[in-house]
């Protein structure tokens, strides 16, 4: 399983918010380096959670994921339970001491990390540092886990030679389908039982319809390669949520009330048909007036539906009050709600003063507030190697310190001007 890898390396892919799950210009990256052999340890460090973490490599459990190792290619639907229970003693390691809510968050990291790189890599792998920078809010329902997963993912796959036989590491679709695979294994490892929407646009970027099957078969996915690029105002509303609570919201309703939680379910089904329509149409203009309100009317009806569901949160509705106090366009919440951000599209004909009071108004009640594009490209790799790259002082301590999101763009995002042409996409 040994491969020449030129290091170091950096990996990048995208956010999500859902009308229909597309990607977000705002973005984690995962910036790979060698250590010398005789360090003998793999290291974790994810500045944003406050996690660093090493692990001696010969004291993990290489032969136990070795024996019931699956090929790259099979989907996996579901974790191993006496691989888990391998890895318990190698992930309690971690943070010891710590408060339970960090425990928690660093715990389900370094498991999805380590069974993955398990079940792709052998001994032979290099000491290397994975460091780990996150644009995205965290635990936001903006897709920051599964954007990591597919850093994680890719890195590993590279790695061991295993993304695909071209001139390069960018193979096509096999390569895409791998990291989407390998991705969701993570997302598994986070959160239980994930949908497997948010790995796949954090892989595929742009947007996708997507559509869960009963395993053993894998999601029923539909590449909308040539979805617009849409403006956005991301807030955070900066109240903690759980997903899990959510979600049982939602599943209390279809208990209690199955034929009308039905309904409900269909009817944003059928929003995400309709949006798709409008967007995939020959004449879509987002500056048309009629097309902005149909969509617009179609981000209102979707943050209803979820919100009749439960799973809304006042701060949500505040957003969406403060936005249609002057209608200045429409609000939905994001991931499972409860809280964490809501996205807003704004209405492109009102004027610019008022959308300017709106991002005053949310500071002065406690949201963070970042601009950002929908329809954003997925999975990337960036190498430091070649001659062009290596003047460009990205390096470990550079990408671990960056003070927020913008300096992290800034200095290596892939929409920094100076570093476009020179990062390579999955396309």
């Amino acid at each position: 399983m040994s491969t020449r890898v030129d290091y170091p390396f950096v990996i990048s892919s995208p956010g999500k918010v859902i009308v229909f799950a597309a990607a977000l210009s705002l973005r984690s990256y995962l910036f790979v380096t060698r250590k010398p052999v005789d360090d003998g340890k793999i290291t974790l460090d994810f500045q944003d959670v406050k996690l660093h973490h090493e692990w001696p490599k010969a004291e993990l459990p290489w032969s136990d994921f070795a024996e019931k190792r699956k090929p790259v290619d099979e989907h996996v639907s579901s974790l191993n339970a006496e691989l888990l229970e391998t890895l318990t003693p190698h992930v309690q390691s971690v943070s010891k001491g710590a408060p339970p809510e960090v425990i928690r968050v660093h715990h389900s990291a370094a498991s999805a990390f380590l069974y993955v790189l398990l079940s792709l890599a052998g001994p032979e792998l290099f000491p290397c540092v994975y460091t780990l920078r996150s644009g995205i809010p965290i635990a936001s329902g903006l897709g920051s886990s599964a954007s990591i997963s597919v850093c994680l993912s890719t890195a590993i796959l590279k790695q061991t030679g295993q993304l695909g036989q071209s001139g390069h590491d960018n193979a096509g679709d096999e390569a895409k389908a791998r990291i989407n695979n390998w991705a969701f294994v993570g997302e598994l490892n986070i959160h239980g039982n994930p949908s497997g929407i948010d790995n796949t646009v954090a892989t595929l970027g742009k947007a996708v319809l997507f559509q869960r099957r009963q395993p053993p078969k894998g999601p029923l996915i539909t590449p909308l390669p040539n979805f617009p690029t849409l403006p956005l105002v991301l807030v955070d509303t900066k109240q903690p949520r759980s997903t899990a609570v959510e979600v049982a919201k939602v599943g209390q309703v279809k208990e209690k009330h199955p034929k009308i939680a039905n309904h409900i379910l269909e009817a944003i089904g059928e929003i995400t048909k309709e949006m798709h329509d409008i967007t995939s149409s020959g004449d879509y203009d987002l500056n048309d007036s009629d097309i902005a309100y149909r969509i617009g009317e179609l981000v209102r009806l979707n943050h209803g539906l979820l919100a009749t569901l439960g799973v809304s949160h006042p701060r949500l509705e505040r957003i969406r009050e403060l936005i249609d106090q002057q209608d200045l366009g429409w609000s939905k919440l994001t991931g499972a709600g409860g809280g964490g951000c809501a996205f807003a599209l704004v209405n492109p004909h009102r004027p610019p003063d008022l959308v300017s009071g709106l991002e005053k108004k949310l500071k002065e009640e406690g949201y963070e507030e970042h601009q950002a594009l929908l329809g954003a490209q997925g999975v990337a790799i960036l190498s430091l190697a070649r001659e062009e790259t290596k003047t460009l002082g990205i390096t470990q301590d550079t990408i671990r310190n960056a003070k927020d999101a913008d300096a992290l763009e800034q200095h290596v995002g892939t929409s920094a001007g100076h570093l476009t042409r020179l990062w390579e996409f999955f396309d």
